[in-house]
């Protein structure tokens, strides 16, 4: 993967991501708010979703950010809330946040991929939606949520051991043969990912408010 289509795919991989957590939003009815520099929802979030996602990297962007940021904190949102920093280069301790974890987004190129083992597979559509699906695994209890259409398919939310996880990604992939997964996680959840074709595209942070 070249240097210019690791950048290329971690910007898809952003986008994406912000994408779900809109679908999230949305789900449970709260309004949001995109721009070119960051996502963003002025409501409480579920747990485990943020109030904002950044989009761009550059200065322009990190501005608009902060002052988004800002405009956050003048709302009584719940202790806790979170800020997704996609590039992990903004530095928000002076607003009250501190770091909740580092991880790392990734991708596999459109290759196949087979299973470790014969799981029994069971596929819903979250919310009506199609390009939003639940795979799981039940007989291992592993699972993930797949976000996307077209040449980006988003993987989050990956649960149980990994062949059966493995399972669930290989149907992924024989639904949409040609996108590109990706997603984010740790260094384990990376490392587990590695021997099936996931590569790491760059760094992330997830700030909480105190």
């Amino acid at each position: 993967m070249g240097s210019g289509g690791a950048a290329l795919r971690l910007r898809r991989a952003v986008h994406n991501n912000s994408v779900w957590c809109d679908t999230v939003a949305r789900a449970h009815g709260r309004e949001t708010h995109s721009t070119t520099a960051c996502w963003l929802c002025t409501q409480p979030m579920p747990p485990f979703y943020p109030n904002l996602v950044t989009i761009g990297s550059n200065d322009g962007a990190q501005r608009v950010q902060l002052d988004y940021i800002e405009r956050l904190l003048a709302l009584d949102l719940p202790v806790g809330w979170g800020i997704k920093d996609s590039y992990a280069c903004l530095d928000l301790a002076a607003f009250g946040f501190e770091i909740a974890l580092d991880a790392q987004w990734y991708a596999r190129e459109p290759a196949p991929l087979r299973a470790t083992d014969d799981a029994r597979l069971v596929t819903t559509t979250r919310s009506g939606d199609p390009s939003v699906r639940s795979m799981s695994a039940p007989d291992s209890g592993a699972g993930l949520d797949a976000s996307g259409s077209g040449d980006t398919i988003g993987i989050y939310n990956l649960v149980g051991p990994p062949d059966g996880v493995v399972a669930c990604l290989a149907a992924v992939v024989q639904a949409s043969p040609n996108a590109t997964l990706v997603g984010w996680g740790d260094n384990v959840e990376l490392a587990n990912l590695a021997p099936f074709g996931f590569r790491a595209l760059g760094p992330l942070r997830v700030w909480l408010r105190r």
